[in-house]
């Protein structure tokens, strides 16, 4: 199953991870995928890199998430926060599958 960007059951599951006040609806303009928005807004947060910078560089100017994180923060390990906030964002996606599939 997959899930759309625009799911209410995705954006209740970010909404926590993204800065408070964040429309939802506007954050997730332009992803491909569930998965890769719920990756950045982990990256986000994990990192205190701000999504927008973050959505920014990978979706306009197509750096990955790793070299995103790297130029923000060169200090961090990019390539294992680009992990982890993957793996976060995997988390989601299957408990929101989970809860799209026990309502239909």
């Amino acid at each position: 199953m997959t899930i759309p960007v625009s799911a209410p059951e995705l954006h209740e599951r970010i909404k926590p991870v993204l800065a408070p006040g964040t429309k939802l609806p506007l954050a997730a303009e332009g992803f491909v995928d569930a998965e890769q928005f719920a990756t950045l807004a982990h990256a986000a947060r994990n990192t205190q890199v701000p999504f927008i910078l973050l959505k920014h560089r990978v979706l306009a100017e197509g750096q990955s998430l790793e070299d995103a994180i790297r130029a923000s923060r060169p200090e961090l390990d990019a390539r294992v926060e680009a992990l982890k906030a993957k793996g976060m964002a995997r988390a989601d996606v299957l408990t929101v599958r989970g809860t799209m599939a026990a309502s239909e």
